[in-house]
């Protein structure tokens, strides 16, 4: 005898499909399904026993048995252009991790920039990091030297900056916002094979970036210090700088500080998390069933759309923030060669003095 508990389970799933097989699946649903469906919409779960030979379980009791009976009345046909979008949707998570930025260039803007809201939300819109090996940060703002050739971003003053700050915060909340639909959309309209009850695992994906983003930049708060001119400190202070565009700051000067262990424990853990945001995403994207190869290809477009958005802002924004290190550093070194040289010549002045006097005549010195 079963007994009935308390119904806890999401019961918005097969209700939307994506456009190629909409028409065979909801009609297959209405027609051969019903009592399954019937069933999974109640969403009461019962203590009885489950068809483990399906693959149901006590967790997945509702919407395996949904999921079943549509496979066994799909053609063979649109299984295989199923198993088709799978390989293709198991390659999204690489491929976008290709595309978007690593936590190196987030971090850079987070902590030498000083702009840790912009950092986050271009993040959030980059469902994947690009993988770095593990301990390998011995120069943790390379990307901001100079190189020869580097093409500068054009100099903007007046309304120009403030538009172009406006647009960029713009874009990012339009590809953050692009990234959740998407997400949500896939949650819903597909099911994994291996969690068939679960509506979150895209967006857990897509959002997991964050923790790893903000593991990058508190491993480069071990690494650097710095001090940037004209800036205040304070929460009015820390505000003004989140919509302050990086061309308009002080000049950045940075000083490294030795490795030490917490610095090389969350390099570590930086390097890990990524490797296993990339596992877990894969996972997710090649179990995914009912959709096609078409429909998969406007997903990853839509993914792609978002990545290259922001990574196109942190890549402004980089070059803006390179060229005020560069000026200091250069600044530096001016003042660098011109101390030397005040001390070379102070040097050669008092060499000078001690030779005059020691060939000036003495007192009784009889010259001829």
């Amino acid at each position: 005898m079963s007994i009935p508990c308390t119904p806890a389970v999401a019961t918005n799933q097969f209700k939307h499909w994506y456009a190629e097989f909409e028409y065979t699946f909801s009609t297959i649903l209405g027609n051969n399904c019903t009592k399954e469906y019937a069933t999974y919409l109640a969403g009461v779960r019962t203590n009885g026993p489950t068809d483990t030979y399906q693959g149901a379980n006590p967790t997945n009791q509702l919407a395996e048995p949904v999921v079943n009976c549509i496979l066994s009345y799909t053609s063979e046909f649109i299984k295989s252009a199923m198993a088709s979008a799978q390989v293709l949707l198991g390659l999204t998570p690489t491929m976008l991790a290709v595309l978007g930025p690593s936590t190196e260039e987030t971090s850079v803007l987070f902590v030498v920039g000083r702009r840790p809201l912009l950092a986050l939300c271009l993040a959030a819109g980059c469902p994947a990091v690009f993988p770095m090996r593990s301990f390998d940060n011995s120069d943790s703002v390379r990307i901001l030297k100079e190189r020869e050739g580097r093409l500068h971003p054009p100099t903007l003053k007046g309304a120009r900056e403030f538009t172009v700050m406006v647009v960029q915060y713009a874009l990012t909340i339009m590809a953050v916002f692009n990234i959740a639909a998407v997400s949500k959309e896939l949650g819903v309209q597909v099911t994994c094979n291996f969690a068939p009850h679960l509506t979150y695992l895209v967006l857990l994906w897509a959002f997991l970036i964050l923790i790893i983003h903000s593991s990058g930049a508190i491993t480069l708060m071990f690494r650097v210090r710095l001090a940037a001119e004209g800036e205040s400190n304070g929460t009015y202070g820390w505000i003004w700088a989140q919509f302050t565009p990086s061309s308009k700051r002080g000049l950045v000067r940075i000083r490294m500080i030795p490795e030490n262990y917490y610095f090389t424990f969350f390099s570590w853990f930086t390097a890990i998390l990524t490797i296993c945001h990339v596992i877990y995403g894969t996972l997710v994207f090649s179990s995914m069933l009912f959709i096609s190869v078409r429909d998969s290809l406007m997903v990853i477009a839509r993914y792609m759309a978002s990545v290259m958005c922001c990574r196109i802002i942190l890549m402004y924004e980089l070059a803006s923030l390179r060229s005020s290190f560069n000026l200091a550093a250069a600044e530096s070194s001016e003042s660098e060669m011109r101390e030397r040289f005040q001390k070379s010549t102070e040097a050669r002045s008092a060499t000078t003095n001690v030779g005059q006097k020691g060939t000036a005549r003495r007192p009784g010195m009889i010259t001829w």
